[in-house]
């Protein structure tokens, strides 16, 4: 008989997933993010040169619903109830000067000069100078 030095495999398993704080975090920073998307001229347009197959007008009511969602729980964590009534305030705001008709909005060049981007770039800059005070 041989000598066999019989070692257990190892089975390493690799965790990807993130940490709840992590996870607030992230929702937290996305959704300032998105804010603050809303509140710059200069970004948005920025963004737009930096693809122009991009409808940046579009983009900026889908990434907040991909983020924003009213009756979330990680967001009742990751923000005070003051910040959450105002984040209700933009949602309801968005939701009404959203596009009902399903017709594609206009560019952001064109999306700019109309009372709807005026009233959400205003909000969105009085959110975030009240997040900072907080």
């Amino acid at each position: 008989m041989r000598n066999e030095i019989k070692t257990e495999e190892k089975i390493e398993s690799e965790d990807n997933s993130i940490e709840d704080s992590e996870f607030l975090e992230f929702t937290r920073n996305s959704i300032v993010s998105i804010l603050k998307l809303w509140s710059s001229k200069k970004e948005q347009l920025e963004y737009q040169e930096s693809d122009p197959s991009i409808n940046v007008s579009s983009e900026l009511f889908e990434q907040w619903n991909d983020f924003y969602t009213s009756d979330s729980e990680v967001l009742t964590e990751a923000f005070t109830p003051k910040q959450l009534n105002q984040l209700e305030k933009f949602d309801t705001e968005l939701t009404i000067r959203s596009n009902p008709s399903n017709n594609a909005l206009p560019n952001i060049i064109e999306y700019m000069k109309t009372e709807d981007w005026k009233v959400l770039n205003s909000l969105s800059i009085e959110l975030l100078s009240d997040f900072e005070k907080m």
